[in-house]
This record gives C-alpha cells, structure tokens and sequence, in this order.
C-alpha cells in the first residue's frame, strides 16, 4: 500500500462517517449511490501498465493479503481509544494482480466515497458525500516528479478551502513527515511518522507523531495504523 494510500485512509479516519440514512422523504429518493459511488479509472499509461497492482502498491514479495487497520493511542495513558473502526483489506494472486478490495466499517456507519485516478493508478480526487447525495467534501492529491505524495488539499461542499498537508517521502514512498495549514495558509502542525517492517521489508505498523505549534502546544493523541500481511508460501 502507498504513502497515500495510509494518508488516505487517516484523513478518512479523522471525519465522522456517514450515516445512510433509511427513512429519507418520498419525495427526495436516494441516489443510486452504486452509480455515484462508481471509481473514476481512465487506461494507464504504458508505465504503469508495465507493473502489477502489487507493485503499483509498492509491496515486496509473494503477497497473498494486506488488512489495514488504525487507531489512536493516548500519550498520556498510552491506551487506544478502542477496537480499531475501520479495516480495508486487499487481496492478491501469485502473479501481483488485486483480485479483492474491500472496506469494513465496524461502528455501523456507510463510509460514502468516490475515488478518482490518474493513468499512473493512482488516487488524485476523494468525494465524499452525506446520505441525500450532497458532497460533504473534497480531498485532493498531488504528487511529486517521482511519483511521490506530495501535498493534499481538503475542500469542503461548498468548495472552500479547509486546510492543506505537504509531505515528505522514503524512496518506498512511505510518508516520513509532514506540514499541516489551515484554509487560511496559517501553520498548524507537524509530523513524524516511524514504521515497524517485516522480513520482507513491507511495513506492518506506523505510527504518526503530531506536534502542535499553537498557543496551547497540546499533546494529542498518536495515531497508529498496522497491517497484517500475509504471503505465498
């Protein structure tokens, strides 16, 4: 899994998902949110033809299965908050070819989201939508000359900037720092991220240490993501 792909799934840890809602009036049915929801994939160029979603994952040897989960760890207590609430789990051939992807909410809510890609396979645009069919927000993803993330742009529904990260990638394309601003361009904070790997080089845990630069200086909360890899024998 790529550096933006972990940032991905922290920034979508860091809103509230939700709700699809049931009882919504006859008179504003629904979307056909399998419709709306449909990821954006044009052909890939000849590159990233080259490579296999495994290695477009940037994963090393014969995966089977990478389960991705995330929580925060108080760093006054040093507990998590509690059972991870989201896992997103891929699935892999003998050849590197994803055969399965799949998203588990475990706190009852429908994450509503719309990917969308660039040629290289890569996410450059996440929509996220409420339960009537409203965009809720919009993230953006920019990467480097080296295929790198390097900047995220979150909007909100009305098309407002809310804030911006810049990043900092390993030759693995692993995020090992980052900047946060506000949507005013104003400095907000700062993080280290360290990584836990395995025989095979794959990292299998990460953990994010922010550093707050206002008038408060508070301490928050690490936030962990660990990954349960499993590979052909």
């Amino acid at each position: 899994m790529r550096g933006y792909e972990l940032n991905l799934l922290a920034a979508s840890a860091m809103q509230p998902l939700q709700p699809v809602r049931q009882d919504a009036q006859a008179s504003k049915p629904l979307p056909d949110w399998d419709e709306l929801l449909k990821p954006v994939r044009p052909p890939l160029d000849e590159a990233a033809m080259a490579l296999s979603d495994k290695e477009r994952d940037e994963l090393i040897g014969p995966v089977k299965s990478v389960r991705l989960g995330f929580n925060f760890v108080s760093t006054k207590t040093g507990e998590c908050a509690g059972e991870c609430s989201y896992y997103q789990t891929n699935i892999y051939d003998m050849n590197g070819k994803k055969v399965s992807e799949k998203g588990e909410s475990l706190c009852g809510f429908s994450s509503l989201e719309k990917y969308i890609y660039d040629t290289k396979g890569r996410v450059i645009e996440r929509i996220t939508y409420n339960w009537d069919g409203l965009i809720h927000d919009r993230v953006l993803f920019v990467y480097d000359s080296f295929g790198k993330l390097s900047e995220l742009s979150s909007y909100n529904g009305d098309g407002e900037l809310q804030g911006r990260s810049q990043y900092l990638c390993d030759l693995s394309g692993n995020v090992i720092e980052s900047y946060s601003y506000d949507g005013d361009g104003q400095f907000k904070s700062r993080s280290f991220y360290l990584y836990e790997v395995d025989s095979w080089g794959n990292w299998i845990e990460c953990v994010e240490y922010p550093v707050r630069y206002d008038d408060k200086s508070e301490k928050g909360a690490v936030f962990v993501q660990c990954r349960a890899i499993e590979y052909f024998n």
